[in-house]
C-alpha cells in the first residue's frame, strides 16, 4: 500500500514553485540580466556624502546609468586614500547620429571634454548624483589607479571651486591695505 500524500508538503512545494516563477519572470522581465552596459570608474577629490549605490548618471537631466560601486582604497604605503565610484552606462540610452556618429562611443567623447561632477540630487536629503558635462579645454587629468576599468575624468563640485577661490584670496593683505589707508 502506498503512503497518502502530505497536504502541507504539497502546499509547500506550490508556493516554492509559484516564488521561483515569479522571480524568473522579475529578472528575466526587466532585461537586467542581458543588458549590455559600459562600466567605468570616476575619482573624484572633494566629500562623497550622499552619493550611494544605484544613484543616478545624467547627462543634461537624462539618465543614462547608475552608479554600481563606491569604494574605499586605502593605501599603506604611502598613507592616503582614494574612492573609486564605478558606474555603469546603459549604451541604448545614448544614439549617435550623422555620418561622424557611426562606431561613437563614450571614450570618444571624454577626448572632447567630457567631465563628470558631483551634483546635489536633493537639497532635503542630501543625495547626490552624478552630473555628465561638456567641458572643452578642462584639464584632462586621470588617476590611472584601476587599469582594468577606462576612467571618466572629473571635476571639482561649484562648492569645491568656491572654497579654493575664496582660499587663494588675500584677505590679510586687502585688510592691512584697508588700515593703511
Amino acid at each position: 500500500m502506498s503512503k497518502k500524500a502530505n497536504p502541507t508538503m504539497i502546499g509547500a512545494f506550490v508556493l516554492g514553485a509559484l516564488v521561483v516563477v515569479i522571480a524568473a519572470i522579475a529578472v528575466l522581465g526587466s532585461g537586467a540580466l542581458f543588458k549590455k552596459t559600459e562600466r567605468y570608474v570616476l575619482y573624484f577629490d572633494g566629500d562623497l556624502a550622499g552619493l550611494d549605490v544605484g544613484a543616478p548618471v545624467e547627462y543634461r537631466g537624462v539618465r543614462v546609468g547608475t552608479v554600481s560601486d563606491v569604494r574605499l582604497e586605502y593605501n599603506t604605503d604611502t598613507l592616503t586614500a582614494q574612492v573609486p565610484v564605478y558606474v555603469e552606462f546603459n549604451p541604448e540610452r545614448v544614439s549617435y547620429v550623422g555620418v561622424a556618429g557611426r562606431g561613437h562611443r563614450l571614450g570618444d567623447e571624454i577626448e572632447h571634454g567630457l567631465r563628470a561632477q558631483l551634483q546635489s540630487q536633493s537639497l532635503l536629503t542630501g543625495k547626490q548624483k552624478i552630473m555628465l558635462m561638456e567641458k572643452p579645454g578642462s584639464p584632462l587629468v586621470l588617476v590611472g589607479a584601476d587599469p582594468t576599468v577606462p576612467e571618466l575624468p572629473t571635476i571639482p563640485t561649484l562648492t569645491d571651486s568656491l572654497t579654493q577661490r575664496l582660499q587663494n584670496v588675500p584677505f590679510d593683505e586687502m585688510i592691512s591695505n584697508v588700515n593703511a589707508s
